[in-house]
């Protein structure tokens, strides 16, 4: 996928290519996205329905929401095993400036 390639290309050597980038099921993400929808996103919308003089409030925490959902969506993404033509790498993403990653090197 374009996607991944483009997503972990720093993580492989001159030569190598991804076969295949396998995720945590998606099924694990959901409640925790599903979590950061409810309460940064729906809470603001009824909340300015409630009471749109504080919109300044709605927008922030809604703008803030939006923000850690994609952090969680990055979070788990960026978490994968990359099955490379050379190696296993298992990569791990904390945060946009600390992603440790292990290979294991395989020969044919």
């Amino acid at each position: 996928m374009i996607i991944d390639r483009i997503a972990f290309r720093n993580l492989l050597d001159e030569g190598e290519r991804i076969v295949y980038v396998a995720h945590v099921h998606p099924f694990i993400i959901y409640p925790v996205l599903f979590r950061v929808l409810l309460f940064s996103l729906l809470i603001p919308a009824i909340g300015y329905f409630v009471f749109p003089p504080l919109w300044g409030i709605w927008l922030g925490w809604a703008a803030l929401g939006a923000v850690v959902f994609v952090y969680r969506l990055f979070e788990w993404y960026m978490g994968a095993w990359i099955i490379t033509d050379c190696a296993v790498i298992h990569q791990e993403w904390n945060s946009p400036f600390g992603a440790p990653s292990c290979a294991l090197a395989t020969s044919a």
